[in-house]
């Protein structure tokens, strides 16, 4: 069952609460008639319904925007208009799909499922250009495949870390994708990343420590991260634990977090605990 929200608003562009929106058409792949399910009145201009198959539905809304549209289900759906702002149901619309590098991958069939409604499908992610010869005259998006989990299925154990994408919102440098291997490379870093729960919150901690004084801590040659904390004589350990506290305490999968300072032989190092048993050391 997929749960769909819409929005509604007035005149003024402000939320509607008090719209009465109606279905014009729900419509399966195949372009039959599906039952209308129950639009419940959520507030602040916010309506939704549920649908538990493959459909795309036509709402009209007596306010703004005219019509809510979209589609559950595998593939792309979209609605087209005529000159007057109503579904047209006569189009003929042409689509072309892309990958992401840019390569061609040909013009799927566009099913015609009535009421203005159109779907279309492909095998694999995509990007495509719908060309429509009507209202919008252009259409652009993206095809993504779900992930299917059977109930009950337990993966394997792997023997070795794959590699997966595990970098905190906040890494936003340093990193490319090799495109000979698909997989994900850090300048400088040799850093790996991987799956084990653990070790994934090693290192965001990790990551956490080399970036959390603002500096582009990733290229080694240019400087250490705490090198203004280095250059202190001497550093005052217990604003820089403190410190430490705050930021490991916002990474994602941290609960409670204990820091161990230690400056010696103007060397900076410091003794994470995680979790009560997640040791990371860093030093600068």
């Amino acid at each position: 069952m997929s749960n769909v929200l819409v929005t509604i608003y007035d005149s003024a562009g402000l939320p509607k609460a008090d719209a009465v929106p109606t279905f014009s058409a729900i419509r399966s792949t195949t372009g039959g008639v599906l039952p209308n399910p129950v639009i419940s009145n959520l507030g602040n201009g916010n309506y939704g319904f549920q649908l538990d198959v493959n459909a795309g539905y036509l709402i009209s809304t007596g306010a703004n925007p005219s019509y809510a549209t979209g589609g559950i289900g595998n593939g792309a759906w979209f609605v087209l208009y005529d000159s007057a702002g109503q579904p047209k149901a006569d189009a003929a619309p042409s689509v072309q799909l892309y990958s992401w590098s840019g390569g061609s991958l040909g013009a799927p069939s566009i099913a015609n499922c009535g009421s203005g409604l159109y779907w279309f499908n492909y095998e694999s992610e995509a990007i495509f250009k719908i060309t429509t010869g009507c209202y919008p005259a252009y259409i652009d998006g993206e095809i993504e495949i779900p992930v299917t989990t059977t109930t009950g299925f337990v993966p394997p154990t792997p023997t070795a870390s794959p590699i997966i994408t595990i970098l905190p919102s906040n890494v936003k440098f340093d990193a490319q994708i090799d495109a000979a291997t698909g997989e994900w490379v850090y300048d400088a870093l040799g850093y790996t990343t991987a799956c084990d729960t653990e070790a994934a919150l090693r290192q965001r901690v990790w990551l956490r420590l080399n970036t959390m004084r603002s500096e582009l801590s990733f290229d080694l040659d240019v400087g250490h991260p705490w090198i203004e904390w280095c250059n202190e004589l001497p550093p005052r350990i217990n604003n820089i634990r403190d410190s430490i506290v705050d930021e490991i305490g916002g990474v994602e999968g941290v609960r409670t977090v204990t820091a161990d300072v230690v400056f010696e032989n103007r060397q900076l190092t410091a003794t994470i605990i995680v979790n009560g048993n997640v040791v990371v050391t860093f030093g600068a």
